[in-house]
């Protein structure tokens, strides 16, 4: 018998060994995590821009409405601006406001609302009375959230606190919880 027919039988027969498969699985383990954290951060962002779209689209529509007819849109209480009517609070929790079927109706003419956004930051007009949003009192205004702590609103915002709100600065209203809060502003008739 020769020798080298005597030492092929002890090779391997080509399987991996048990540390060779441990370090295959970590490295996957450490690929799929990554993954699914920038996967998580791209659909925040996304979500973001749909929130910051609706609420541009919802700020332009009530801006041609109040320049057209001359006068505010005159509501004194939140309504969501959106067709299906679903707005969420800042901690992300659903609730459908007030019966927006008037807004709706007396916007057409003028354009649609969204249709919907992502239900974790709903677009709502917000009424604030006694307050000043940049020299105008009880202004009306936009109010939307946004994923994630001094996140950019996409817009020209208000911030403040009390009753006294002006142009910012930080490109975001207000941040806590992990949520941006930004506040759009409506034009005013009686700046026209």
């Amino acid at each position: 018998m020769k020798l080298w027919a005597v030492n092929s039988r002890y090779k391997h027969a080509g399987g991996f060994t048990l540390v060779e498969l441990l370090i295959v699985i970590v490295v996957i383990a450490i690929l799929a995590a990554i993954t699914i954290v920038a996967y998580n951060g791209v659909q925040d962002r996304a979500k973001n821009t749909a929130t910051i779209q609706a609420a541009v689209q919802a700020q332009q529509l009530i801006n041609v409405y109040t320049t057209t007819t001359g006068q505010n849109l005159g509501v004194t209480t939140s309504y969501c601006l959106t067709q299906d009517n679903k707005c969420a609070s800042d901690s992300g929790s659903t609730a459908i406001a007030t019966d927006n079927s008037s807004l709706i109706s007396t916007l057409q003419p003028y354009g649609n609302l969204p249709s919907s956004v992502p239900l974790a930051a709903g677009v709502r007009t917000s009424y604030a009375a006694n307050r000043k949003a940049n020299g105008i009192l009880d202004p009306l205004f936009i109010v939307y959230w946004l994923k994630g702590s001094n996140t950019d609103c996409g817009a020209p915002v208000l911030s403040g606190s009390g009753t006294n709100w002006n142009s910012s600065s930080s490109g975001y209203s207000a941040s806590s919880g992990g949520m941006t809060e930004c506040v759009l502003p409506l034009t005013d008739a009686s700046t026209l």
